[in-house]
């Protein structure tokens, strides 16, 4: 195969402009163009983004090397069948469907992750967030493209959500292409219809966080990937490397998506003794990308991030992860038995995937297997929302163990018969799952503007109005900045000597049990329940409680 004209000029110029820029940016003019006085503000992260960009600018010169010499291997074509204009068609009323599904109700209150995200980073000018990661709440990428959204579009729910939106619609094609290679044109596109009018995913494409860009690169990736291993295409590992590192910048989680891909290079390496190289290079091209893109924030990480502490509570124990899971599909499967049929259909897919290409399922359920048994393993909360970016590879699943019932119970029917029932099958599906979407529009997320609200119709001059736990970030830091935010149990304590009568919200109990016990047992001992304020969040109802001065 000849290599292409244009990629080796455009590597040698890119590496020319790596070299020159880590020839002109001493780590002391970094921290300059950050706006730090000296390079020991930010440790030795400018120093690591420099010697970076002489790496990266070497990786590019060997690429443009090889990139003008024919490969030694020989090319596989691939044995996809050509799609349809009317497969890009639907999938392309697919994408507006999508896309309004997601734009509407997106100004809805923000919840506590979103506004944190707002205050620490995404406020923050765009030098200052690459140097940012001070907690695994830091999503870089999406706090990079919200800044651009807030500063194009001005401050708002609908702004700050944008990019979560934009990465949930665009799901939906690396989903086809994947889909395609596995199942055929027909499931693909029922897949996407399924992602389409899908409660969770609608959910998570208006939540300003970085799990929609994580979905979207580990399909784009994986799709990729097992392109590159069938094609075994230059172009194909560039653009797997690439994919990969999006998805790095997207969410850290990425690393077992990489880690699955890698495990089974190396298992299928050893069976057949004989090992595709070419993937190394793709991860060594991933690898400097991403460290490029965190170099500067690659300190606080370590010191920080990586070291968070989750202490024993509800969200640390398996039963609550596996018991909170059921509750939350429930949500968009209607049902305890929904719920099951979807598991094992799901699981009955799964198989059939397996049978065609065993890679592709095995890269499918080995990120899950690994995410779990590292949360588990570090004693980490076990949110449900941790696996948002396999949700991908289960719809698929799903739709294959759907369709292949009716092939299975109809088997002396015609073929098109068979065809034509599964398809049927799969819309009652698509058709079931978009009657849960409108319940994400009824309520927000969390709703503390109600709370507020109702709180300030009733207190009287004089009453004091105060916030703990994560209620301090909704409430002091964006929703009432004007309340009292009490952070220790002695606080709550001195503000109980007075005989005012006492307003009390807080939200995500678990959290005060856990981290604040001494707060928990004031409020069960002291304070009378008034109302509670729910959300779509599972568990994110905001209570609104009081201590009369008679109390």
């Amino acid at each position: 195969m000849n290599p292409p004209r244009l990629l080796p000029p455009v590597l040698a110029g890119a590496a020319a402009l790596l070299a020159a820029a880590a020839a002109v940016l001493s780590p002391n003019r970094i921290a300059a163009l950050l706006g730090v006085e000296a390079p020991g503000g930010l440790a030795w992260g400018p120093a690591l983004f420099r010697l970076l960009l002489v790496v990266n600018a070497a990786m590019c010169l060997a690429a443009a090397r090889i990139a003008r010499t024919p490969s030694a291997v020989p090319a596989v074509r691939g044995t996809v069948p050509r799609t349809p204009i009317w497969a890009w068609m639907t999938l392309g009323g697919l994408t507006l469907a999508a896309g309004a599904l997601r734009l509407y109700g997106l100004d809805l209150p923000l919840w506590v992750d979103e506004i944190l995200s707002l205050r620490e980073f995404v406020r923050k000018p765009v030098a200052e967030i690459l140097t940012l990661f001070p907690n695994q709440n830091q999503h870089m990428l999406y706090s990079l493209l919200a800044r651009g959204s807030i500063l194009l579009l001005g401050e708002s729910a609908a702004s700050l959500r944008l990019p979560a939106v934009l990465f949930g619609v665009a799901s939906l094609w690396p989903l086809f292409l994947l889909g395609r290679r596995l199942l055929g044109v027909r499931e693909a596109l029922l897949t996407c219809a399924l992602m389409t009018f899908s409660y969770h995913h609608v959910w998570f494409s208006q939540n300003a966080r970085g799990y929609s860009a994580s979905l979207f690169f580990t399909l784009l990736a994986t799709w990729l990937w097992l392109e590159a291993l069938e094609k075994n295409r230059r172009r194909w590992w560039a653009a797997y490397a690439v994919a990969l590192a999006g998805g790095f910048w997207a969410q850290v989680s990425m690393a077992f998506v990489g880690a699955a891909h890698f495990l089974w290079w190396l298992f299928a390496g050893l069976r057949a003794r004989r090992f595709r190289w070419s993937a190394v290079a793709a991860w060594a091209g991933a690898a400097g990308l991403t460290l490029q893109f965190y170099a500067l924030s690659l300190p606080q990480f370590l010191t920080s991030a990586l070291h968070e502490f989750s202490p024993e509570t509800e969200w640390t124990n398996p039963a609550w992860f596996l018991i909170e899971t059921f509750r939350s599909l429930q949500t968009g499967f209607a049902g305890p038995l929904a719920v099951l049929l979807a598991g094992i259909l799901t699981a009955l897919g799964w198989i059939r995937v397996w049978r065609r290409e065993p890679s592709a399922a095995a890269v499918m359920v080995l990120p899950g297997l690994l995410v779990a048994a590292t949360m588990f393993g570090l004693r980490h909360n076990l949110w449900p929302r941790l696996f948002f970016f396999l949700m991908g590879f289960a719809l698929l699943c799903l739709i294959a163990g759907i369709v292949a019932v009716p092939e299975v119970l109809l088997r002396r029917r015609a073929e098109r018969t068979r065809r034509a029932a599964g398809v049927a099958a799969a819309l009652l599906a698509v058709t079931a799952s978009a009657a849960t979407v409108p319940r994400c529009y009824i309520l927000p997320k969390q709703d503390f503007p109600s709370a507020r609200d109702y709180v300030d119709s009733l207190r009287r001059p004089g009453d004091m109005a105060a916030t703990v736990g994560l209620a301090n970030i909704a409430m002091n830091g964006f929703y009432a900045p004007h309340w009292r935010a009490i952070e220790t149990a002695d606080q709550l304590r001195d503000l109980l000597q007075s005989d005012r009568e006492i307003w009390l919200v807080y939200t995500l109990p678990a959290q005060i049990r856990g981290f604040q016990p001494g707060i928990w047992a004031i409020i069960q001992q002291q304070f009378k329940l008034e109302r509670a304020f729910p959300g779509t969040l599972s568990g994110g109802e905001v209570y609104v409680c009081r201590r009369s001065r008679t109390a």
